[in-house]
This record gives C-alpha cells, sequence and structure tokens, in this order.
C-alpha cells in the first residue's frame, strides 16, 4: 500500500519508502510471475502506482534496530517553519506573511532557519504541521538512538510524560464508561 505511491520519507537518508526496496515480485498482465531485484530497474518499479501489475511481494532493506526517541514542540508559525528570504515575490504571502512575522527580528528568523535546518539535519525525521488561522504550528523530531546504547537502561521519555499517560489513561476509562452507560446508547 504505502509503497506503490512512493508515499513518505523514511527517514533523513531515505527519501522515500521506495528507496528501502531490495526486491519486488508481481504479477505482470500476462499473468507471469515477475521479480526484480536490480537497482536501476528497482527504481522505476518500487514505486510504480500499480502499473507493473498485482505486486505479491515486496522485500525491504531494514535499518539496524534503533530507538526513536520522541520530542514534539509548539512554537510560533515563523519560528517552526521560517519563511523564505524573498517572502516579497510570493504572491499572497503578504496577505498573511506580515501576521506571521509580527515582532520578530532578522536575528529571530535567522536563529528560527538555522534550528529548522539543524533539526531536519540532526534528527531520524522530522515533521511540521500547521492549521490555517493558528498563531502556532506543531514540529516533531525522532532521533535514532542504537538499540545497543539503550538496552537495559531506564530511558527518560520527553513525550508523554508519566504524569500525561496517567491522564490519558484515567480520560480513556471515563470515556469507556460513558460510551458504554446505558443512557448513551439510548442516544439516536
Amino acid at each position: 500500500g504505502s509503497n506503490a505511491p512512493i508515499c513518505h520519507g523514511a527517514g533523513s537518508d531515505k527519501s522515500t519508502l521506495s528507496d528501502l526496496v531490495a526486491e519486488i515480485e508481481f504479477v505482470d498482465a500476462n499473468g507471469s510471475l515477475q521479480k526484480i531485484s536490480d537497482a536501476e530497474q528497482l527504481k522505476s518499479a518500487s514505486g510504480a502506482f500499480g502499473y507493473l501489475g498485482v505486486v505479491t511481494a515486496v522485500t525491504l532493506r531494514l535499518d539496524p534496530m534503533r530507538y526513536a526517541l520522541f520530542d514534539p514542540f509548539k512554537e510560533r508559525v515563523a519560528l517552526t517553519i521560517p519563511p523564505p528570504d524573498n517572502t516579497s515575490d510570493i504572491i499572497g504571502y503578504r496577505d498573511i506573511g506580515d501576521d506571521l512575522t509580527q515582532d520578530l527580528s532578522g536575528a529571530d528568523l535567522a536563529a528560527a532557519k538555522e534550528a529548522f535546518n539543524k533539526a531536519c539535519q540532526d534528527n531520524y525525521y522530522t515533521e511540521y504541521f500547521w492549521f490555517p488561522f493558528q498563531k502556532k504550528a506543531w514540529g516533531n523530531t525522532w532521533k535514532a538512538v542504537p538499540a545497543e546504547q539503550v538496552a537495559g537502561k531506564d530511558i527518560e521519555y520527553v513525550y508523554p510524560s508519566k504524569w500525561e499517560i496517567k491522564v490519558q489513561r484515567a480520560l480513556a476509562f471515563i470515556a469507556g464508561k460513558i460510551l458504554n452507560s446505558k443512557l448513551f446508547n439510548l442516544l439516536p
């Protein structure tokens, strides 16, 4: 499913999930079982959007086992996803751009660009979310740590904290009680 449409990056050193394909097996339009493992042919075949035929197997090259340490953050949009230098050339940017960068100095934006680039380069995976009309954006980063560095050690979790885990469990318990109540089930 996620391989055929060349979906999602798989980390800072792999551009898409399709780049991890070592071999693909499929039934072609003539009903013949085919296998491709040649690196040059895989560049086209591994993300062929279903045009090869019916894919029956995909073999992936996987990285060694690592732990992904998750570190979410929330910051002003312009500091999370810094605007490009040529914002005056972007049609329509001034309609929202001035509001997003209001009260920020050139030094603030330069530091934000440096932090953005560093997050993209230093983390295994980084993603950003911004919702229209919101002044803040969310960023999630995952730093890959070799398994042998954390095996048998107590890892300090940044998110969710132990308190947040307890709150989530309590809310899930309460939601379950409400959803399974006779009164709730009487609602249309």
